[in-house]
């Protein structure tokens, strides 16, 4: 099982049931592939820093080696996407 969220934020600020859930996840089992927007958000920044989290950085110079490196850590940390 793997736990895809796209686009974690300002807008999930007040949302705190929501970053209830998130917590659980993060703290959970599951392995999680997120898009953290760069920008700082106190509702992001938890993440940003938990211990469980290694954040890859998409920038106009890397961003097609990106998918690479995200399918390297797939299968070296959560033994995924074999082959």
């Amino acid at each position: 099982q793997l736990i895809v969220i796209d686009e974690i934020g300002r807008l999930e600020r007040d949302a705190y049931a929501y970053q209830e859930a998130l917590r659980r996840c993060i703290e959970g089992d599951a392995p999680m592939l997120c898009v953290i927007r760069k920008l700082q958000a106190p509702s992001a920044d938890w993440i940003r820093n938990h211990p469980r989290v290694e954040l890859l950085e998409v920038t106009l110079d890397n961003r097609e080696d990106v998918p690479r490196k995200a399918a390297l850590l797939a299968r070296e940390n959560w033994n995924l996407l074999r082959g």
